[in-house]
């Protein structure tokens, strides 16, 4: 099944906000993200990888990109990874419904806008009938040091129904392909 935006408006709000995405050359909009296998400790974990802009917008009156823009980066990396990468697989109910039952962030350092988009990193760290948590990395993108670490526990969600849903077959493989055995945030 692909996204169709001319009969799906999940579909089309999310091809209108990728199509921003430029190339490699393009410093302020990168490419695509890619699946890489290193963490910071150097255990293996299928992370989902990509680079987004930091904004001068994203700063505060502190000098360092706010909580709540830390928080936008993490959502920016989660859509990549379930809305595209998953549409690429069939795995499209994601795109339609899933809600953020739960977030958590560790603040490690701050993060300073610098004309280098930042580098974010997005496994999944457990899976069940009808949830699923992401464990995510931001770093610096011009130092390379992890600036926070987070997890967010998501739930699958029928919007006409006005429910959740239980995660399917396609959507349990996709996020299987994507686990990793590190927790980035002690549980809360």
């Amino acid at each position: 099944m692909v996204l169709d935006p001319s009969r799906d408006p999940a579909a089309a709000a999310l091809t209108g906000r990728l199509a921003h995405r430029g190339s490699a050359d393009d410093p302020i909009r990168p490419p695509a993200a890619r699946i890489v296998t290193q963490t910071t400790e150097g255990s293996t974990v299928p992370a989902y990888a990509t680079e987004i802009a930091v904004r001068w917008s994203d700063m505060d009156v502190f000098g360092h990109v706010n909580n709540a823009r830390i928080v936008t980066l993490l959502e920016e990396a989660r859509t990549e990874l379930l809305f595209t990468a998953g549409a690429q697989v069939g795995a499209v109910d994601l795109a339609r419904g899933v809600v953020v039952a739960r977030l958590s962030v560790r603040y490690r350092r701050p993060l300073v806008y610098s004309g280098t988009p930042a580098a974010l990193r997005v496994w999944m760290s457990e899976l069940r009938a009808a949830s699923f948590d992401l464990d995510y990395e931001v770093r610096d993108g011009r130092s390379g040091e992890v600036a926070a670490t987070a997890r967010t526990q998501l739930v699958p969600y029928e919007l006409a129904a006005a429910r959740p849903r239980r995660i399917t077959d396609l959507e349990r493989a996709f996020l299987e392909g994507h686990r990793g055995t590190e927790r980035s945030v002690p549980d809360a």
